[in-house]
């Protein structure tokens, strides 16, 4: 199942067979940190630190002083805001992996996706590969 966070709500949405072919795929939800990653293959990242009162400040702070942006998540003030926000909650994650499960990959589906993984390579020892939904072949992960 595939799980996407909105403020304390957990939705998940069940894989079908005819999504996964012949793969002998098994997802776990778990809450902590270290029984998520214990004997994972790859992990799924897709986070908004600060949720939605976040995504406001930082689109509105740049705004104070002039600098207007469209998205603001890859970009300008607001995307280097973001980026400072989501890539400590990464590395933090990441680093873990370091220490249970060092041969686990993330799969990056956060943005700004070439910053984290920027970082993610450059301060751990983690393999990871960004996946930008705005890119027409990863759009339906």
């Amino acid at each position: 199942m595939i799980l996407m966070r909105s403020g304390l709500r957990l939705y998940t949405r069940p894989l079908r067979s005819d999504q996964t072919g012949d793969l002998d795929l098994k997802f776990s939800m778990n809450t902590g940190k270290v029984e998520a990653l214990e004997n994972s293959d790859f992990v799924i990242v897709a986070v908004r630190v600060g949720g939605l009162r976040a995504t406001k400040a930082q689109i509105e702070i740049p705004f104070r002083y002039g600098a207007v942006s469209i998205v603001g998540d890859s970009t300008g003030p607001s995307g280097k805001l973001k980026a400072i926000t989501e890539i400590t909650a990464i590395l933090d994650l990441a680093w873990t992996h370091e220490d249970v499960s060092p041969n686990t990959m993330i799969l990056n589906h956060t943005n700004p996706v070439a910053a984290i993984c920027t970082a993610v390579h450059m301060a751990s020892k983690i393999d990871i590969v960004g996946l930008c939904h705005g890119y027409p072949l990863s759009s339906h992960l």
